[in-house]
């Protein structure tokens, strides 16, 4: 009997049975599926565990920016308090599998190189369980937060008068005869006051002028350190969409949000002539209300980034918006502010003040704010309620009175703010 050999076969080799090759080929595919599962297991396993790892991280640099912010508004170590809160959640900077970084001013962002604002970035990693089959490094997270706060407010600390600068001249000029003011004066620099009645401390850091005509209240005038701002209030409160803005639109009350394209707005400045003024009103520049305008009984508080002209004309009543001080959702209540400008030009008093008030036989009730710039006060025989709070004062008249007003001036907690 012969026997026939099938070409690429020799004599006597077994041949191959389809159920062999299919085995084989089996084998292959089934090794490929296992990968696949365990790299979908790891996937699962590893990456819910990079999730838990990604919202601890973030739990703990919200709590570390927090508290070093307080610590940054309260006078305390913002590194420490930093690192404290984030060791505190799990993360301890020990520069192996995390790292904290504490920033002051931030490092990057939108409030890069403002040392209002503190940074904090947290790196935190875990070696990988079932992915390292198709991934060999370690599980990473990053997370970064950016916070500020707005420091406690104490009214008691805020004087009929107050000037910022510490390099302006006569940082408080206060010129005329027969004015009275209550409350007190404070200036980073000097005091020039000609004659008058001064109640309350008179301080400043540096020179006080001759007070021979000025009747103060005994032991004045003293000499003090310099301060910060004591309201360090931030125009964003007032901006469509901040806190004091939305607290007045969600209370039914009156806002406006005023600049290019509204009406009585042309190259910069808002011309309100002829109306009844009422609400808050936002501007984006300058202001110039004439003598043409009524002030509603609710009152007018208008905060503006430009120059605010005020000519009150004669017996013009103007009161600060009462919404203004209503207490928001959180509880806080801001102070009634008349005018606030955040025009920044100081020491230059010629014409360029943020805020001009000027007029005879008025009467205002409201703190004038120009935390940058300069207030301008002139006329006679008025009577202002409040508080000028601005980086130089200037007055020139006669027969005025300026009283403080603590009614106006509520206490205010410090408040931590997440930025970013």
């Amino acid at each position: 009997m012969s026997s026939h050999t099938q070409p690429g076969q020799t004599p006597n080799q077994p041949k191959r049975s389809k159920w062999q090759a299919e085995s084989g080929q089996a084998i292959v595919v089934m090794t490929f599926m296992m990968i696949s599962l365990l790299g979908m297991l790891g996937l699962a396993i590893d990456g819910g565990g990079m999730y838990y790892m990604w919202r601890d991280v973030q739990n703990a640099t919200d709590a570390a920016v927090m508290a070093a912010s307080y610590a940054k508004c309260t006078g305390g170590d913002i590194v420490t308090a930093g690192l404290n809160a984030a060791a505190t959640n799990g993360f301890d900077n020990n520069g192996t599998t995390n790292t904290v970084q504490v920033n002051n001013p931030p490092t990057s962002g939108n409030a890069w190189g403002d040392d209002d604002f503190v940074e904090v970035i947290i790196n935190a990693n875990r070696p990988s369980y079932f992915i390292h089959l198709v991934y060999k490094g370690p599980l990473e997270v990053t997370n970064r937060a950016v916070g500020y706060c707005v420091p406690a407010f104490d009214p008691s600390n805020v004087p009929g008068l107050w000037a910022g600068s510490s390099v302006c001249n006569n940082t408080i000029n206060w010129q005329g005869d027969d004015s009275w003011i209550t409350g007190g004066l404070f200036s980073n620099n000097e005091i020039e006051i000609s004659q008058g009645i001064v109640e309350g401390p008179v301080e400043a850091v540096n020179t006080v002028g001759d007070l021979t005509r000025v009747t103060w209240d005994t032991g004045q005038p003293t000499y003090g350190p310099a301060q910060p701002d004591p309201m360090n209030l931030n125009i964003s409160l007032y901006e469509p969409g901040g806190e004091v803005s939305m607290n007045i639109v969600d209370l039914g009350g009156y806002y406006t949000s005023v600049g290019p394209g509204s009406p009585n707005y042309n190259n910069g400045k808002w011309q309100p002539h002829g109306q009844e003024l009422r609400g808050l009103y936002f501007v984006t520049g300058d202001v110039d209300l004439g003598t043409g305008n009524t002030y509603h009984a609710d009152g007018a508080t208008v905060v503006a980034t430009g120059q605010i002209d005020f000519n009150a004309g004669n017996s013009t009543n103007i009161k600060y918006y009462d919404l203004v001080m209503a207490p928001t959702a959180s509880g806080v209540e801001y102070p009634g502010i008349l005018f606030f400008s955040t025009m920044n030009n100081p020491c230059d008093v010629s014409n360029t003040n943020a805020i001009i008030m000027r007029g005879s036989s008025f009467i205002s009730r409201g703190i004038l704010y120009a935390p940058r710039s300069n207030v301008n006060v002139s006329g006679s025989h008025f009577v202002m309620w409040g508080s000028v709070i601005a980086d130089m004062i200037a007055y020139s008249g006669s027969n005025s009175e300026l009283h403080y007003d603590p009614n106006i001036l509520p206490p205010r907690p410090p408040r931590i703010n997440v930025a970013e």
